[in-house]
């Protein structure tokens, strides 16, 4: 394992916005789908089926349920219970994970057609489907400040992004209907 010294570049990646901006992005991305909470715990659903047969065995082998072996600082009494606690982990670290980023605006059409962004404080969006975040941070001149429910045109696609500081949401794209 390495530690913050023995590997600065990844750090030094992070000093370029445009950098940040898409590993937000990507995040953003794999969290609407692969990374998707069922996914995930799907993932580990069928990983224990697969496994149980031999979890059996293994547990017969090696009479370790219920037992402390370092390094590990969670001890279950049956198998169930590991790939419950591991379910929780799991589902916890992404939560953790999406809290370290700027919200990406919720995008709600009403009954009538109008359009409504939140959480944030401050939400740009675009409606030809531009970023409204320029290269290194700034906000694009296409942007519009969101400060009330909208209408959309039917050949419009909404880009929005929140913005705290100098950081920015992913993005929430809506297609044209």
């Amino acid at each position: 394992q390495l530690d913050d010294p023995e590997y600065t570049w990844f750090r030094r990646l992070f000093e370029d916005p445009d950098f940040g901006q898409w590993f937000v992005d990507r995040w953003t991305e794999l969290r609407a789908t692969v990374f998707a909470e069922t996914n995930l715990l799907g993932r580990v659903d069928r990983m224990a089926r697969y496994l149980d047969e031999s979890q059996k065995r293994n547990f017969e082998r090696w009479p370790i349920l219920g037992v402390t072996v370092n390094p590990n600082w969670f001890v279950a009494d049956t198998y169930g219970e590991e790939v419950a606690w591991m379910k929780d982990w799991i589902a916890k670290r992404v939560m953790w994970i999406d809290a370290q980023f700027v919200t990406v605006p919720n995008a709600a059409r009403d009954g009538a057609g109008l359009v409504s962004l939140e959480p944030g404080t401050e939400i740009y969006f675009t409606r030809d489907g531009s970023d409204p975040r320029m290269p290194g941070g700034g906000v694009s001149s296409q942007a519009i400040k969101y400060s009330e429910p909208f209408s959309m045109k039917g050949s419009e696609e909404l880009f929005a992004r929140a913005k705290a500081g100098s950081r920015w949401s992913g993005p929430r794209i809506i297609k044209p209907a």
